[in-house]
C-alpha cells in the first residue's frame, strides 16, 4: 500500500467514485464532479488530496481543505 496526493486524472475519478458510492450508502448529497475539481483548482495549494492505494487502485482518500 501506498500513500501520497492525488495529481492524476484518473485517480482524481476513482476517489469522487468512491466519495458518490459513501453519499449513495449513507444517504447524503454530493456536488458534481465538475464542482469538486473546480473546488480542488481554486484551493490550490489550500486543498490537499491524499489517497491509499493497493496497487493502481486508489482504496481509501481524505480531502483537506484550509479555509479563512
Amino acid at each position: 500500500m501506498r500513500f501520497g496526493l492525488v495529481n492524476e486524472q484518473s485517480d482524481l475519478a476513482q476517489v469522487l467514485a468512491i466519495n458518490k458510492e459513501t453519499a449513495k450508502r449513507a444517504n447524503f448529497a454530493v456536488n458534481s464532479d465538475l464542482y469538486q475539481e473546480q473546488i480542488r483548482d481554486f484551493m490550490g495549494p489550500a486543498s490537499q488530496l491524499i489517497a491509499a492505494w493497493e496497487g493502481d487502485e486508489v482504496v481509501a482518500f481524505v480531502w483537506l481543505v484550509v479555509s479563512a
